[in-house]
């Protein structure tokens, strides 16, 4: 009830800032595998993905990409959106008089989660992490809303729409048709079955 802890609040602004001027593979992981600690296919997995070469390739497909430089516009609004949002929930949060543990402790979890999404953004194929964070941070701000319907927090809800269009439109649109084929729509669940086994065989 005493809302949550000043350090957590600090390492989640550092991480936002940090990842402004973190470079792709600016911390690298390697570390892990040598040491033992992620070990066989996970640590030959970690090893590659924190490699200079994918490091390299990552930055040449964004350059090329036309796709990927309109994602990174939107990225750059999601993260905008993002520090907004959690500031006001924070600061909102902390001025709660009634039974607030719940909130707190979701709150909590946010900043922590994005605290370290922040700083894997700077890892190839680290992004996925902060698409978990947004989840959390829309069930956060809607749980407020039921409680408070403030013009303000419905205002920030809103904003999520044209904000995550992009990726939206995407990971819902467009990727279901670039990666499934069309025994997966048309097909029956034998078909389907038999198309994955030739897959991996």
């Amino acid at each position: 009830n005493k809302g949550v802890s000043k350090a957590l609040y600090m390492l989640f602004i550092i991480t936002f800032f940090s990842s402004w001027i973190l470079s792709t593979n600016a911390i690298n992981l390697g570390f892990l595998s040598n040491a033992g600690v992620l070990s066989g296919a996970v640590g030959e997995r970690i090893s590659y993905v924190n490699s200079e070469d994918v490091g390299l390739m990552v930055e040449k497909r964004n350059e090329n990409s036309l796709f990927l430089s309109v994602q990174n516009y939107f990225n750059y609004a999601i993260k905008i959106y993002v520090f907004i949002a959690v500031v006001f929930l924070y600061n909102f949060i902390k001025r709660m008089n009634k039974d607030k543990i719940v909130y707190t402790n979701l709150l909590a979890f946010v900043l922590f989660f994005y605290s370290f999404s922040f700083i894997a953004l700077s890892i190839p194929s680290g992004g996925r992490f902060f698409n978990i964070a947004h989840l959390f941070l829309l069930v956060l701000l809607a749980m407020i809303y039921q409680i408070n319907r403030q013009k303000q927090i419905k205002t920030i809800i809103l904003l999520a729409i044209p904000i995550f269009s992009f990726n939206i439109a995407f990971i819902n649109g467009m990727l279901p048709i670039l990666i499934l084929t069309t025994t997966f729509w048309y097909g029956n669940l034998f078909w389907m079955i038999m198309e994955g086994i030739g897959f991996f065989v």
